[in-house]
């Protein structure tokens, strides 16, 4: 999954903050559980009216694509 969300992240450039946790380790619990993430990969999207939606399980480069897009409409 990494270098799908290498890519989304060159190509969306500063339109979009992607944070990439291991939510096994103590440093980022705390954020695994702010978000309710129960499988991996889970994919959080907060649009920009501080909506999340979520996407659990492994996608394709296009699938992740499409979460962003629909996360970034007015």
């Amino acid at each position: 999954m990494y270098p799908a969300v290498r890519e989304l992240k060159a190509e969306f450039g500063r339109r979009v903050t992607f944070i990439v946790a291991d939510i096994r380790v103590d440093e980022t619990i705390e954020l695994g559980r702010r978000f309710n993430l129960r499988a991996i990969p889970h994919f959080v999207m907060i649009d920009a009216n501080g909506r999340e939606h979520h996407a659990v399980g492994s996608m394709s480069q296009q699938e992740l694509r499409r979460l962003l897009v629909r996360g970034m409409a007015p």
